[in-house]
Protein backbone atom coordinates (compact mmCIF):
# COMPACT_ATOMS: atom_id res chain seq x y z
CA UNK A 1 0.00 0.00 0.00
CA UNK A 2 1.10 3.34 -1.11
CA UNK A 3 0.28 5.56 1.97
CA UNK A 4 -0.14 9.30 2.29
CA UNK A 5 2.58 9.80 4.63
CA UNK A 6 5.84 11.89 3.48
CA UNK A 7 7.98 11.42 7.31
CA UNK A 8 7.48 9.00 10.36
CA UNK A 9 9.31 10.66 13.15
CA UNK A 10 10.16 8.46 16.59
CA UNK A 11 11.72 9.29 19.94
CA UNK A 12 14.53 7.28 21.76
CA UNK A 13 15.66 8.42 25.39
CA UNK A 14 18.59 7.59 26.81
CA UNK A 15 20.22 9.19 30.09
CA UNK A 16 17.67 11.74 29.49
CA UNK A 17 18.37 12.87 26.05
CA UNK A 18 16.50 12.21 23.02
CA UNK A 19 17.53 10.77 19.75
CA UNK A 20 15.13 11.19 16.72
CA UNK A 21 14.76 9.16 13.98
CA UNK A 22 13.08 9.26 10.76
CA UNK A 23 12.13 7.42 8.00
CA UNK A 24 11.25 9.54 4.73
CA UNK A 25 8.11 7.65 2.78
CA UNK A 26 7.22 4.99 5.31
CA UNK A 27 6.05 1.68 4.39
CA UNK A 28 2.78 0.80 6.86
CA UNK A 29 5.08 -2.08 8.15
CA UNK A 30 7.66 0.79 9.51
CA UNK A 31 4.71 2.87 11.33
CA UNK A 32 3.15 -0.63 13.13
CA UNK A 33 6.99 -1.35 13.66
CA UNK A 34 7.44 2.05 15.31
CA UNK A 35 4.17 1.61 17.54
CA UNK A 36 4.93 -1.34 18.30
CA UNK A 37 8.30 0.21 20.03
CA UNK A 38 6.52 2.25 22.25
CA UNK A 39 6.75 1.44 25.79
CA UNK A 40 6.09 4.53 27.64
CA UNK A 41 9.49 4.62 28.94
CA UNK A 42 12.34 5.00 26.22
CA UNK A 43 10.26 4.96 23.22
CA UNK A 44 7.35 7.39 23.92
CA UNK A 45 5.84 8.75 20.78
CA UNK A 46 5.44 8.72 16.84
CA UNK A 47 4.28 11.53 14.38
CA UNK A 48 3.27 10.81 10.97
CA UNK A 49 3.66 14.08 8.86
CA UNK A 50 0.87 13.63 5.80
CA UNK A 51 2.16 15.13 2.11
CA UNK A 52 0.18 18.06 2.77
CA UNK A 53 1.32 19.33 6.49
CA UNK A 54 -1.08 17.53 8.48
CA UNK A 55 0.22 14.86 11.17
CA UNK A 56 -0.76 12.49 13.75
CA UNK A 57 1.26 11.78 16.96
CA UNK A 58 0.84 8.74 19.39
CA UNK A 59 2.24 8.85 22.55
CA UNK A 60 2.39 5.87 25.08
CA UNK A 61 3.14 2.66 24.90
CA UNK A 62 1.97 -1.12 26.81
CA UNK A 63 -1.36 -0.80 25.37
CA UNK A 64 -2.14 2.86 26.72
CA UNK A 65 -1.92 5.53 23.94
CA UNK A 66 -2.82 8.96 23.25
CA UNK A 67 -3.48 10.52 19.84
CA UNK A 68 -4.24 13.59 18.05
CA UNK A 69 -4.05 14.69 14.73
CA UNK A 70 -3.26 18.29 13.41
CA UNK A 71 -4.81 18.78 9.86
CA UNK A 72 -3.43 21.34 7.19
CA UNK A 73 -6.36 23.72 8.23
CA UNK A 74 -5.06 24.31 11.88
CA UNK A 75 -7.78 22.12 13.33
CA UNK A 76 -6.37 19.19 15.79
CA UNK A 77 -8.53 16.34 17.03
CA UNK A 78 -7.75 14.10 19.84
CA UNK A 79 -8.83 10.58 19.61
CA UNK A 80 -10.92 9.44 22.82
CA UNK A 81 -12.01 5.98 24.10
CA UNK A 82 -15.92 5.29 23.86
CA UNK A 83 -15.90 4.10 27.21
CA UNK A 84 -17.40 6.60 29.37
CA UNK A 85 -14.87 6.37 32.15
CA UNK A 86 -14.07 9.56 34.47
CA UNK A 87 -10.88 10.53 35.96
CA UNK A 88 -7.43 11.36 34.63
CA UNK A 89 -4.86 8.94 34.42
CA UNK A 90 -0.71 9.61 33.82
CA UNK A 91 0.99 8.85 30.87
CA UNK A 92 4.31 8.96 29.45
CA UNK A 93 4.41 10.33 26.42
CA UNK A 94 7.00 12.42 24.04
CA UNK A 95 9.57 11.81 26.69
CA UNK A 96 7.18 13.63 30.06
CA UNK A 97 4.72 12.17 32.52
CA UNK A 98 1.26 14.04 31.71
CA UNK A 99 -1.78 14.15 33.34
CA UNK A 100 -4.85 13.34 30.67
CA UNK A 101 -8.59 12.91 30.72
CA UNK A 102 -8.85 8.96 31.17
CA UNK A 103 -11.22 8.90 27.83
CA UNK A 104 -8.21 9.39 26.13
CA UNK A 105 -6.21 6.78 26.88
CA UNK A 106 -7.05 3.99 24.28
CA UNK A 107 -5.83 0.64 23.42
CA UNK A 108 -3.28 -0.71 20.85
CA UNK A 109 -6.60 -1.68 18.37
CA UNK A 110 -8.09 1.96 17.89
CA UNK A 111 -4.20 3.26 17.54
CA UNK A 112 -4.26 0.60 14.53
CA UNK A 113 -7.51 1.75 13.05
CA UNK A 114 -6.82 5.59 13.58
CA UNK A 115 -3.09 5.48 12.02
CA UNK A 116 -4.74 2.98 9.27
CA UNK A 117 -7.10 5.82 7.84
CA UNK A 118 -4.70 8.91 8.43
CA UNK A 119 -1.99 6.40 6.29
CA UNK A 120 -4.13 5.71 3.59
CA UNK A 121 -5.63 9.39 3.26
CA UNK A 122 -4.82 12.00 5.84
CA UNK A 123 -7.97 11.08 7.30
CA UNK A 124 -9.38 10.01 10.50
CA UNK A 125 -11.21 7.08 10.91
CA UNK A 126 -14.92 7.56 11.25
CA UNK A 127 -15.47 4.37 13.05
CA UNK A 128 -13.35 6.19 15.97
CA UNK A 129 -14.66 8.63 18.50
CA UNK A 130 -12.74 12.15 17.66
CA UNK A 131 -13.20 15.50 19.67
CA UNK A 132 -12.13 18.60 18.12
CA UNK A 133 -9.61 20.37 20.24
CA UNK A 134 -10.23 23.55 21.07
Amino acid sequence: MIGYVGLLSLDYWLDGDCVERSITNPSFDDVKACIDDLNANDRTITSLSGLDGSEMVIGGGNGRYVVYTSIFDGSMWNLFSSEMESGRELLVAGGQEGDYDSRQIVGYDAVLMAVKGFYKDGGRDSSLLWEKHL
